[in-house]
């Protein structure tokens, strides 16, 4: 009885376990762009890496801003011997305690560079986040794209399978040509090789996207999102005003200061530091007499002062370094900016034509192919048009509508890119929840 117990328990257990496995394991049904976002930023590894940068920098800046700890010596002179101790007590001992005091504001300087250093880390942190936002709507907005491709490719399927059907039916009545019912075979025979493209394509850009997730596994079935929310786009000029706020743009006015800060810190090293010490010597076996109680004194007072002499080094060489880096500043911020300019102008250029096409396929060409194509097919029933005729109009309305999705999620992708260029935060980017902890 006491063993089936401990059986029974053991059953338990393992079920409990399995069971606390499978959950951890369980994969999504699907995922949305701010789920995919989220994620992305949680788990990426060079962020998370950053985030240590930051915590070892704080650490620099508090030990930068720390006083030069005081020192103490002790030292015995005039003694004789070889080998050993010989008239030891008449020996003369000094005890000093010392403190160097550093001129020229150094410490203070010190922390400054520690503390703009700190905020050239914050700049990479939102530097990479914005990357890891543009990365991963890119990615789910191709997958997004494909899974829509593929839904209008199962279509297409099912439409050359009913076209089939239908040559297939004349055929057998004698109506048409059996070398109709060949083509018509052969065009539904590619189509299935071409959803088979999309699926693998899929399934590649599902991996893809997992992989910016931060997920070594499969952890999402598919993704859930609408092509056709388009988000507005605003003139070139009121994007061109918005590139100040690109954490790549900004960054350099916070590393202008650092490299000042660096070549004051610098010029610092020019004044020499001093070092004042104080202390006692015993001065035993010595014929010194207090003059006022005309007795013998064993000890004395003693202060030293130290200081180097800036002859040769002072500092010249770091002066001119900081002094060059300090100067170079200005023309990598010009570079930045031109990089960005031309960037935003190629990408506002492609968002722009993306947005006309869309909305004469949308309104026009959709409209008028879908009409003709269906006109065909039920025209095709009655022998008023030829299968080639049928096939034509069908190649042309799915091909629109192809264009049509591809020419929808190229805009989310050229959309996250300008998103990135301007440094956008405040609308998108806030709904998402990702930038609200900087």
């Amino acid at each position: 009885m006491f063993y089936n117990k401990i059986l029974l328990f053991l059953l338990i257990f393992i079920f409990l376990i399995h069971d606390v496995d499978a959950n951890d394991g369980k994969i999504a049904e699907t995922i949305t762009l701010k789920q995919a976002i989220s994620l992305a930023v949680s788990n990426n590894p060079k962020l998370i890496a950053l985030s240590y940068e930051l915590t070892k920098a704080k650490g620099i800046t508090l030990q930068a801003g720390l006083l030069p700890n005081p020192e103490i010596s002790f030292k015995i002179e005039n003694f004789n011997g070889y080998g050993e101790f010989k008239n030891f007590e008449s020996a003369e001992r000094s005890l000093l305690l010392s403190q160097e005091i550093q001129l020229g504001n150094k410490r203070g300087k010190r922390e400054k560079v520690a503390v703009i250093e700190e905020d050239l880390i914050l700049w990479n942190i939102k530097s990479l986040k914005l990357d890891i936002i543009k990365d991963a709507t890119q990615s789910f907005y191709d997958t997004l794209g494909l899974k829509e491709l593929l839904n209008l490719n199962i279509e297409l399927t099912k439409l050359a399978e009913k076209v089939y059907q239908t040559v297939n039916e004349r055929v057998s009545a004698g109506k048409v040509s059996p070398l109709e019912e060949i083509k018509a075979k052969a065009s539904l025979e590619n189509q299935k090789i071409e959803l088979k493209n999309i699926e693998r394509k899929l399934k590649s850009k599902g991996k893809e996207l997992n992989a910016i997730l931060g997920n070594r596994e499969q952890s999402f079935e598919t993704v859930e999102g609408n092509l056709e929310m388009l988000e507005p786009l605003k003139s070139l000029k009121e994007l061109t005003e918005l590139i100040s706020k690109n954490p790549d743009i900004a960054r350099l006015k916070t590393e202008e200061d650092h490299r000042r800060a660096v070549l004051k810190r610098e010029e610092s090293q020019i004044f020499p530091d001093i070092t004042i010490a104080g202390g006692v010597k015993n001065i035993n076996g010595k014929e010194t007499m207090d003059e006022k109680t005309n007795k013998k004194k064993d000890n004395a007072y003693v202060v030293e002062f130290s200081m180097p002499l800036k002859v040769f080094d002072r500092n010249q060489g770091n002066i001119r370094e900081a002094s060059q880096c300090l100067e170079q500043i200005n023309k990598e911020q010009y570079a930045a900016e031109v990089s960005i300019y031309k960037g935003l102008n190629s990408s506002y250029e492609e968002a722009a034509t993306l947005l006309s096409q869309i909305s004469f396929l949308r309104n026009n060409m959709l409209p008028a192919m879908e009409k003709v194509f269906n006109s065909i097919q039920e025209g095709y029933r009655f022998g008023k048009f030829s299968y080639l005729e049928v096939l034509d109009a069908q190649r042309s309305f799915f091909e629109s509508k192809s264009k049509y999705l591809e020419s929808l999620f190229s805009y989310h992708k050229v959309y996250a890119e300008i998103e990135r260029l301007v440094g956008e935060t405040q609308n998108s980017l806030d709904e998402k929840g990702v930038m609200e902890n900087d």
